[in-house]
């Protein structure tokens, strides 16, 4: 409370790092939970949270105080095996967590990026595209106060061309934009 009165806007990775066993009530993810000045930031790598947290933090602040992120360390994408990161050792499971090495419970981050954290959000919570979208895009923006995009003339040309065949898939980016110049893929335009 001490911190939404000072100005807090955003519960970080709300229920991650949470102490393994909490005070059924009352306890700071509740309290957190039920602070309507709060936004929630979620994790939704499907490692970092079950999906009934999920679909209960979702429906307990609304999609428009969500925020999906995803927590991706430098090791995403690598495969599976053991790595130094400075002094610590990581691994990077078979199934895709980034753990501290040696046990398979203290994650270190996300082995996946935002646009797999958009569609496992989609098929941990039974949301829509849009609402994934708008949870990983629009409503970080919103907090922090940047310029709404549109697809409209003048507005900034900010975008990502990918594909997405539903429930169960994952989203292929073809192509980003940020201020009109492509940033990654190649955008094809006719004359």
């Amino acid at each position: 409370m001490e911190a939404v009165e000072a100005g807090a806007q955003l519960s970080t990775h709300l229920g991650n790092g949470a102490h393994g066993t909490l005070r059924r009530h009352p306890n700071y993810i509740w309290e957190q939970l039920g602070e309507s000045r709060l936004m929630a930031s979620i994790i939704t790598d499907g490692h970092h949270l079950p999906a009934s947290v999920v679909r209960t933090i979702i429906k307990t602040k609304g999609v428009e105080n969500t925020i999906i992120t995803c927590d991706a360390s430098g090791l995403a994408g690598s495969p599976p095996g053991i790595y130094g990161e400075g002094s610590v050792k990581m691994e990077v499971l078979e199934d895709g967590p980034i753990v501290i090495a040696g046990q398979r419970q203290l994650l270190a981050g996300s082995g996946d990026e935002t646009d797999t954290c958009v569609t496992t959000a989609i098929d941990m919570a039974g949301i829509s595209l849009q609402e994934s979208l708008d949870m990983a895009g629009l409503n970080p923006a919103r907090l922090l106060g940047f310029e709404e995009i549109s697809l409209e003339a003048g507005s900034r040309a900010d975008l990502i061309l990918f594909h997405y065949e539903g429930t169960g898939s994952r989203m292929n980016i073809q192509t980003t934009l940020a201020c009109g110049a492509v940033k990654y893929g190649t955008l094809l335009v006719n004359s």
